[in-house]
């Protein structure tokens, strides 16, 4: 329509003031269109001349042409923008934020003050100017994004003035400035009184603080840079060069991001209010400490980093602990305030508070050059155990210095403690199994170190309860606290042995402490006693004084076949010996439906039951059924030297065994059955040594023998299988142990398991149970015979190559078996003694061969004749004898350590024929069917 008039006019030949003023009215028509097109993509909502009519009219002086725009993040705020041309036949462009609060409006221009980096916003409206010559290719293209930036700046500062009133209603004191030399073209707003808005009271913090502002970001997202420079600061880092090369003066900066907040302002005015808070705390606090650090502890302990929002602080030896001091405001609720009472409240009430934490660094050379020394082991900070304690004296207190001179003092200490605060379980399934209790999860905490006080820890480790008392000169006390009677048997002797005599109790007025400052280890020394008349150790209650260098010594862990420290062996030991008398307990009194009236009550008597020693006796299966009348003698006890567990026999009649036997017996004791740690393989071993009958004795100490002497080159080693994984036909998940040692009702049968395993794993086998071939052998002591009732794998199948070095052979046929027996027998009828020794020798060199043994020749043959593979000789009571020549192609092996008591899982019960053992009642755990089983059933030793 204007432009048909304009043409009209021009064909009239109207005046040039008519034909300037229609050429006018198209100018701004086209500038109008140029600015709605660049404002569409803007977060700018276009408001019509009609829905603003009814506001706009009451505005004087208000030009026809504008444009009204609505933004979107204030829509109280509008964009005014009026176009009005002048006698030069140039276009006046005016913007103009108007503010409608209830149909008033209020107008704020936007002067040459508001400026786009270097240039003000209003040279970017006159370029727009509709003059030609003027005006680039380039300029006209960058319009849109000059005029998005001059919004975007219309916005800043918008945001800015909302800031500022709720700076005011805050009582903050600031200054807007648009002239700051670092504002990098945004609008600064300087902080320059938050005293009174912080309840803090630290003078000493605002007179240093140089520099506090907040500026507008919004390249990527909306955030608010807050900026803040403090001089003389009073902890700089010291790390790795010393405080020389480090800054008296330090500025920081922290985004303060309120984009999802409905009240933005509000949010970030509570923010600064927030951070100066924090920084005032925790500056009052490090302000005072910083005198005593300057003039004592930076020789005990560096600055790491003090960032005014954290304190960073490393001590120790080797500055390789971690201190970490923070200040939260309102993170928990108010300590005073019931909690009934709070949680009545929509936002329950908060309190601040100082954070504490601790960690560790890598170890690091203080007087030498700052390097860094790497360790392998696992590194802890003993400190950590006591973060709540020390964080709520820190709250009390307001003292930093006080906790670091604990730190200080207690590290070495602690240190040694540390190793218990490692997570380490323990199985307590077999016990529970044989008291029969059903347990949910058959794990548990092995010991569990825990802080009383900041001075007193405590060490459950299962029955037994240790104090340990934090003294001055990096002293430690220890005392037994365990419920009822004190059980530490020897606790004061542990100590003073590792100590080197250094150990003395605290009410002890005879001793005199040690001057100097030396420390050696004891070796241990050479016994001078008969193990049979060891004396028991003493209980007491009294506190024993140790040095941290001594506790360090017996609470560290090395690596052996498990980790391994001297305290935690000594407390075992202990523990041991309760769980081997609950065990005994049980045997005496069996209940439940796998037990039954044929165990006697008299099967285990106890002579002597004491913390540190374990006496009793039990009839020996000598041949005589239940008639039998000769016992067995037991006495387990802890080794006053090096406080393990160690076992003697004491036998009616004196050539049961000779005493070279015995020694292999008891060793076998210490090695397999001790450091198993499980009370069924205790209970087994017990059974085995009552058997007496034709010198089985000393063919038990023959096959102890065998799997003790392990030979790495040999294919297969033996293995005595003292329990073993039972799963019954109706299980399908749950399984249960059972004993590898199983007497009849008679006490004229025993079934022994025997188990065969390869010694070395193949390829691609690592980390999986190597398969093992169990031979269950069934001894009559009336007959002195013995027969393999059956044989089976565990866990899976041979290899098909059969004839590699590492693989298993395959399972015997029962002839095999027969050819194998039909030789032990043979011997056993010559000579009149036990079979099973030589049962188990013949049969490991048919497996590791695959060569048939030679029939047996008597004794009573011509000399002339061959000596066949197994034969005792004249000497069947030596367990020292070497094999035969025609053994000496693969010799007995064993699997050593304490794995070597691992069973294998077994077949169901339908695997066994009627009259087998499944029918024999079992002296000591019941009368579960024998199976073979995968090793690895019984844990690992504790």
């Amino acid at each position: 329509m204007e432009l048909t008039e304009f043409g009209r006019v021009l064909y009239d030949n109207l005046s040039p003031v008519v034909v300037r003023r229609y050429l006018n009215k198209l100018r701004i028509m086209i500038v109008i269109e140029r600015y709605r097109r660049s404002i569409a993509l803007l977060p700018l909502r276009l408001k019509t001349n009609k829905e603003m009519d009814h506001i706009l009219r009451d505005i004087k002086n208000l030009p026809p042409d504008r444009l009204c725009f609505q933004f979107f993040k204030e829509e109280a705020y509008y964009l005014l923008i009026t176009f009005v041309p002048d006698e030069q036949m140039k276009i006046e462009i005016k913007l103009q934020v108007m503010h409608i609060e209830e149909d008033i409006a209020e107008l704020m221009t936007i002067t040459e003050n508001l400026r786009l980096y270097s240039h003000p916003i209003v040279n970017h409206i006159e370029m727009d100017q509709f003059q030609a010559s003027g005006l680039t290719r380039r300029e006209t293209v960058l319009m849109s994004h000059r005029l998005a930036a001059a919004i975007s700046e219309i916005e800043d500062r918008l945001t800015m003035i909302f800031i500022c009133e709720e700076l005011t209603k805050r009582g903050i004191q600031h200054e807007f400035r648009w002239d700051d030399p670092y504002g990098a073209g945004s609008p600064v707003l300087h902080i320059t009184g938050v005293s009174n808005a912080v309840d803090m009271k630290c003078p000493e913090f605002f007179r240093n603080m140089v520099r506090c502002c907040i500026r507008v970001d919004n390249r990527l997202r909306l955030t608010f840079p807050f900026e803040c420079c403090m001089e003389n600061i009073p902890l700089i880092r010291d790390l790795p060069y010393g405080r020389l090369y480090s800054a008296k003066i330090c500025t920081w900066i922290q985004e303060v991001s309120a984009r999802d907040a409905s009240n933005m302002a509000g949010k970030v005015a509570d923010t600064i209010v927030e951070r100066v808070s924090r920084y005032c705390h925790l500056y009052s606090v490090i302000y005072k400490f910083a005198i005593a650090y300057d003039n004592f502890y930076n020789k005990f302990c560096n600055i790491e980093a003090y960032t005014f929002h954290k304190l960073v602080l490393s001590y120790g030896e080797q500055r390789d602990q971690l201190l970490i001091v923070g200040y939260r405001l309102g993170s928990k609720p108010l300590s005073g305030v019931p909690k009934d009472l709070w949680q009545q409240f929509p936002v329950p009430p908060k309190e601040d508070f100082f954070a504490v934490n601790f960690g560790q660094l890598s170890p690091r050379s203080i007087t030498g050059p700052p390097e860094i020394r790497f360790r392998d082991d696992m590194r802890w900070n003993p400190h950590a155990l006591l973060t709540g304690t020390i964080r709520e004296r820190l709250n009390e207190t307001n003292d930093l210095t006080g906790i670091v001179h604990y730190l200080v003092m207690t590290s070495n200490s602690l240190f040694a403690l540390s190793n218990f605060m490692r997570i380490r379980f323990k199985t307590h399934k077999v016990l529970a199994q044989i008291l029969h209790q059903e347990v949910q999860f058959p794990f548990r905490l092995k010991f569990n170190l825990t802080a009383a006080t900041e001075t007193n820890l405590r060490l459950y480790y299962d029955y037994i309860l240790l104090d340990f008392m934090l003294l001055a000169d990096g002293l430690i006390a220890v005392r037994d606290s365990c419920r009822g009677e004190a059980r530490c048997a020897g606790l004061f002797r542990f100590f003073f042995l590792h100590s080197g005599g250094r150990a003395y109790e605290l009410h002890d007025p005879s001793f005199q402490r040690p001057t100097d400052n030396s420390h050696y280890s004891i070796a241990e020394p050479p016994r001078n006693y008969d193990p049979s008349e060891v004396p028991s150790m003493r209980c007491s209650r009294t506190p024993i004084v140790v040095d941290d260098v001594t506790m360090r010594k017996t609470c560290n862990f090395v690596k052996r076949e498990d980790l391994y420290s001297p305290i935690d062996d000594y407390l075992s030991t202990l523990n041991y010996l309760l769980h081997a008398k609950i065990a005994l307990e049980a045997m005496n009194n069996p209940q439940g439906p796998q037990t039954t009236a044929a165990v006697s009550l008299s099967t285990v008597e106890f002579i002597e039951c004491t913390a540190d020693c374990l006496h009793f006796k039990a009839t020996q299966i000598d041949g005589n059924g239940r008639a039998a009348t000769n016992y067995v003698e037991y006495k387990v006890f802890v080794d006053p030297q090096d406080f393990c567990a160690r076992l003697t026999l004491k036998y009616d009649e004196e050539d049961v065994a000779t005493q070279e036997e015995l020694d292999i017996i008891q060793l076998f004791f210490e090695k397999m059955v001790y450091r198993s740690k499980n009370e069924m393989v205790f209970q087994s071993f017990v059974l085995l040594c009552r058997l007496t009958a034709h010198r089985a004795l000393s063919s038990i100490a023959r096959v102890m023998k065998f799997q003790l002497d392990a030979k790495p080159e040999a294919r297969l080693h033996v293995q005595l299988k003292l329990v073993y994984l039972l799963r019954e036909s109706s299980q399908t998940v749950g399984r249960s142990f059972a004993s590898g040692i199983v007497v009849d009702t008679a006490h004229t049968s025993v079934m022994i398991a025997i188990a065969m395993r390869r010694q070395k794993p193949v390829t691609g086998e690592k980390g999986q149970p190597r398969p093992s071939l169990i031979f269950r052998m069934v001894y009559n002591t009336q007959t002195n015979t013995v027969r393999i009732q059956n044989s089976q794998y565990a866990h899976h199948a041979p290899q098909a190559d059969n004839s590699a070095p590492t693989a298993m052979p395959p399972a015997p046929t029962q002839e095999d078996l027969t050819v194998v027996i039909n030789v032990a027998n043979a011997v056993a009828e010559d000579t009149k003694f036990c079979p099973i020794g030589v049962a188990v020798q013949t049969l490991h060199e048919f497996m590791s061969t695959g060569v048939h043994p030679q029939p047996y020749v008597p004794r009573s043959q011509p000399p002339g004749s061959v000596q066949p593979v197994g034969s005792v000789g004249p000497a069947p009571s030596s367990v020292g004898q070497p094999p035969s020549a025609q053994s000496a192609t693969a010799g007995p092996g064993s699997v050593a350590g304490p794995s070597s008591v691992h069973s294998h899982l077994g077949p169901g019960p339908a695997s066994v024929q009627p009259g087998s053992v499944q029918h024999l009642a079992p002296g000591s755990v019941g009368t579960q069917p024998p199976g073979s089983v995968p090793p690895g059933s019984v844990p690992p030793p504790q």
